[in-house]
């Protein structure tokens, strides 16, 4: 790059969960490289980038008013924009090939308040300084559907795709999943695929049978409703639970617990009290 700083300006791009890219730049003119349009944002200031070596985590922070075409209050409450990936550069606005990337990382936290929002950036370096590796518990660690676990979602055992009735911020019913048993998809998880609010997940909590509906009531209120009528996919609910994986998934190979784990009752319980003494199996 060339050492005129005058003719340099900084461009970013976050990508939503639903895939999509907005590209933002401080210049007073649209840019475009790498497929993306960067226009003009006068509604959004962001803080220098603080970048340390090592496995310090790098991180920057973005102020913005709710008004952008790309980001509205809604789909800020409704998380589309957690963990949402976020590239900075620094840009010759003359020949945009003339550029560097500074930083690339993930919004780590959002926050808004009388339409503005605060987004707090950290670099993907931060996500190693968590603990890692197994635990000795009966319950499984895996998450329905990843690596670990090793379930297709996409079978149609598992998921269901189509059109859901909102009747509240907590409820949505949906025609057409009635060859699947009541509570198959309770602890599941529902998706949006369409619209501003496609990517959107929501947790279930019950799952309710009512004539030809199923019904389904969410832990969590989203934070609007996205259309009275939406596609949407729904996916089976897991409990962690080694009958559940055997039973319902028949998936015992990929089970990632300890089912047989002795619990702090059973040190306590003394031998008089127990009714079976043969030495055999506890199942």
């Amino acid at each position: 790059m060339t050492n005129d700083l005058n003719y340099f300006c900084r461009c970013w791009s976050v990508t939503d969960k639903s895939g999509r890219i907005l590209g933002y730049t401080d210049h007073d003119q649209e840019l475009q490289f790498e497929d993306i349009v960067f226009r003009p944002s006068h509604g959004l200031n962001t803080s220098a980038l603080t970048q340390s070596l090592g496995m310090s985590t790098d991180n920057a922070e973005a102020i913005g008013v709710l008004s952008d075409d790309g980001i509205s209050d809604a789909q800020v409450a409704a998380g589309l924009f957690d963990d949402a990936e976020v590239k900075t550069w620094l840009v010759d606005w003359r020949q945009v090939s003339n550029r560097t990337l500074e930083f690339r990382g993930y919004v780590s936290e959002i926050t808004r308040e009388n339409g503005v929002f605060r987004a707090e950036v950290a670099s993907f370096s931060s996500k190693l300084n968590k603990p890692i590796g197994r635990a000795y518990q009966t319950t499984c660690p895996a998450v329905l559907g990843d690596r670990t676990c090793g379930l297709d979602l996409d079978h149609p055992t598992f998921a269901f795709h189509g059109q859901g009735e909102w009747a509240s911020l907590t409820e949505v019913s949906m025609s057409g999943a009635e060859t699947y048993p009541e509570g198959w998809f309770t602890n599941g998880h529902l998706k949006i695929t369409q619209g501003p609010f496609d990517g959107v997940i929501a947790h279930i909590k019950d799952d309710l049978r009512q004539g030809d509906l199923r019904v389904l009531k969410l832990w969590d209120p989203v934070q609007a409703i996205p259309e009275d009528i939406s596609d949407i996919v729904i996916v089976a609910g897991c409990d962690k639970r080694f009958a559940t994986c055997r039973e319902k998934f028949d998936n015992i190979l990929n089970f990632r617990a300890y089912s047989d784990l002795l619990t702090e009752d059973w040190f306590a319980v003394h031998p008089s009290q127990v009714s079976q003494k043969t030495g055999g199996s506890r199942r």
